[in-house]
């Protein structure tokens, strides 16, 4: 059965395109993925089907009778639609299919000859595709023996259908009989013999990014190509970049999620906001007149997301993307009504949050040219449930619009009020999804976080309806189990820690890619902060650090392109992902152990594991030798997972 993009075929596709779209996945084989109206061009083909041995093909399917094609020839075909509805019959000439296909072809690949990864480098071949790019066309409405004869329904259309690259309803049926292998052999004779050729399978990193050329919401980042990612003798091109995607299941996800209230639940690392992204972009190709907020509650969050999205405005093929802003709450909050109540120390934070909904709420009525065609909302688990119904109130259709909203209640940080959905008026019943497969992080590095979160809990999390706690699955990819490190002195950490990234430049990691996570960088611990800085310039070598939550500008200006190494809080770090991560100054989780309360202790745990979880490669966590927290990490290290390194 082969992938489908999206899952099933939109309700106004044609008869013909449905019954297509049912063969494809029915009857080609698992390693085949299948895209419906993809949006790599402003022109849409009705299908684009990828195999990594055979090549990618463009499919034209028409779903003309017999009696509706009037006259034909090798560049079009005069239609005659029947009378219906009270409607009288009409005419129209439409391109022939194989044209149509042919044009849809050469679109997409110019588009796919701008990545140099797909190019051949062989002399004879120098810039033509490393893989074969046909096209054929599907006439589902007719049989093959209809067009060779002559009749009262219609003339003689052998000579303009029954030729290379046509096929019809009934020889699509023939092949539901038929193995994998013939399947595979009856697919390559659809390719012209001007696209056949003997290739190399195409690579993982080709395939990806040529889901990226395809789908261009998928995108998640460019990197440099490696050999591996190549598939022809010799080294990849010098200037080679890949280009990195949802997985299937996420690209699934983003597109076919439908219009309405959704909920999706999801483990740290499972792409909750890369999904949202996605969605957003996805939104905006097919939408190019929508307003599209996305909306967090992290302001470091926020100004990431912005960045991914401007990243993508600036390659995208589009000429006028729909706008898409993203903001935090607050932000978004203060720019719709103005100033907002303050949250001053002793105040009733329940009521300031109230407050705030009330005023975006009056706010949005008096202006209703503020509303937006979708909301996406990240972080739920942490956001006042006043909130809820103020971003709903947000869309232009409340009820209908799109208003799509993920959580994880393992990352949930602040103690909020428990509610239902429905309470606040979100239609979120047959609608919500759980993630539960983690992408990011290595199989050692999750199992230890999620060790460290379940075991050290006095209690477990009490089921909520609204933010279930999600397990998440092992991960596919393994690494270097994660480091306790225990300092004879907490003063000795900001040293280590940079040495540490140092040899990591060294080896040549990204100094994007590392991250400094610490919980308080202010008051009676801000010396510990501006003694990492101090030492940063000699035992870096030169290169920076980026401190991003030094004040609420560089938190609003967080961007991926900005240098150096990454410098924040734990808490500012939900939602991000990094590489190599280096928890410092472990001992401010001692609280952890302290606290009596569970859900307080809950929550401080919670913050660890969401430290622990930013890591998609290596983690390190550097601790004082006389923290209670890290002494009970290193007595319990081998059922953590944890490799205890003594200084």
């Amino acid at each position: 059965m082969a992938e489908m993009i999206p899952d099933s075929v939109r309700k106004d596709a044609s008869r013909g395109e449905k019954g297509l779209f049912s063969a494809f996945r029915d009857i080609l084989p698992d390693d085949f993925i299948v895209w419906h109206e993809p949006n790599a061009t402003t022109s849409k083909p009705d299908f684009v089907i990828l195999s990594a041995t055979h090549g990618l093909l463009v499919v034209e399917a028409k779903g003309w009778s017999k009696q509706m094609i009037r006259q034909a020839d090798s560049k079009s075909v005069l239609i005659e639609w029947p009378a219906s509805n009270g409607a009288s019959a009409r005419q129209q000439i439409s391109d022939h299919p194989l044209e149509q296909a042919e044009r849809y072809k050469y679109a997409l690949m110019d588009k796919l000859k701008q990545e140099s990864i797909l190019l051949n480098t062989d002399p004879a071949h120098l810039g033509k595709l490393s893989f074969p790019l046909g096209r054929c066309a599907v006439m589902t409405g007719l049989e093959r023996n209809e067009i060779l004869q002559a009749d009262l329904l219609g003339p003689d259309l052998s000579g303009v259908f029954d030729i290379e690259s046509i096929i019809f309803g009934d020889d699509i049926e023939q092949w539901k009989d038929l193995s994998d292998r013939e399947v595979t052999r009856q697919f390559w004779d659809l390719f012209d013999n001007r696209a056949k050729f003997r290739f190399p399978p195409l690579t993982e990193d080709q395939i990806q990014t040529i889901r990226a050329v395809l789908n261009p919401s998928t995108q998640i980042r460019r990197v440099p190509a490696t050999p591996a990612s190549w598939n022809l003798p010799g080294p990849p091109p010098v200037d080679a970049t890949i280009i990195k995607t949802l997985d299937l299941k996420q690209e699934k996800a983003a597109k076919q999620m439908g219009d309405g209230h959704r909920v999706l639940s999801g483990v740290a690392g499972s792409g909750k906001t890369l999904i949202l992204t996605a969605r957003a972009r996805w939104l905006a190709e097919n939408n190019p007149d929508y307003r599209i907020l996305i909306t967090c509650y992290n302001v470091t969050l926020a100004a990431y997301i912005r960045s991914v999205v401007q990243d993508l405005d600036a390659t995208s093929s589009l000429e006028n993307p729909a706008v898409i802003e993203a903001l935090h709450f607050h932000g978004w909050a203060k720019k719709v009504s103005g100033q907002l109540p303050m949250y001053n120390k002793g105040m009733d934070e329940d009521e300031v949050d109230d407050a705030i909904s009330r005023q975006v709420l009056e706010a949005l009525k008096e202006n209703p040219e503020l509303r937006y065609d979708a909301v996406l909302v990240d972080e739920a688990h942490i956001m006042h449930s006043s909130w809820f119904g103020a971003l709903k109130a947000a869309l232009k259709d409340p009820e209908e619009g799109s208003l799509v909203i993920v959580n994880d209640a393992s990352q949930k940080l602040k103690r909020r009020k428990r509610f239902s959905w429905s309470s606040v008026g979100v239609n979120a019943r047959g609608r919500t999804r759980k993630l539960e497969k983690n992408y990011r992080n290595t199989k050692q590095v999750l199992t230890s976080a999620w060790n460290v979160l379940s075991e050290l809990a006095k209690t477990d999390p009490d089921s909520d309806e609204t933010f279930p706690v999600v397990t998440p699955e092992a991960s596919e990819r393994s690494g270097p189990p994660p480091q306790l490190v225990l300092a004879r002195q907490a003063d000795e950490i900001a040293a280590m820690a940079l040495k540490a990234c140092r040899q990591e430049l060294e080896q040549g990691q990204s100094a994007k890619d590392i991250a400094l996570l610490y919980r308080y960088g202010t008051g009676q611990r801000g010396y510990r902060i501006a003694n990492l800085q101090r030492l940063a310039p000699s035992t870096l070598n030169g290169e920076s650090l980026y401190w991003v939550t030094q004040d609420q500008s560089t938190k609003q200006n967080y961007a991926l392109q900005k240098p150096g190494i990454r410098l924040l809080t734990t808490q500012s770090a939900l939602g991000l992902e990094f590489k190599s991560v280096y928890i410092l100054w472990a001992e401010d989780f001692d609280i952890a152990l302290q606290d009596v309360e569970p859900e307080r202790q809950l929550e401080h745990l919670r913050e660890l594991y969401v430290a622990m979880t930013r890591a998609q490669d290596r983690l390190t966590i550097f601790g004082s030798a006389r923290s209670a927290l890290v002494a009970r990490l290193a007595e319990s290290a081998d059922g953590l997972g944890l490799e205890v390194i003594h200084v």
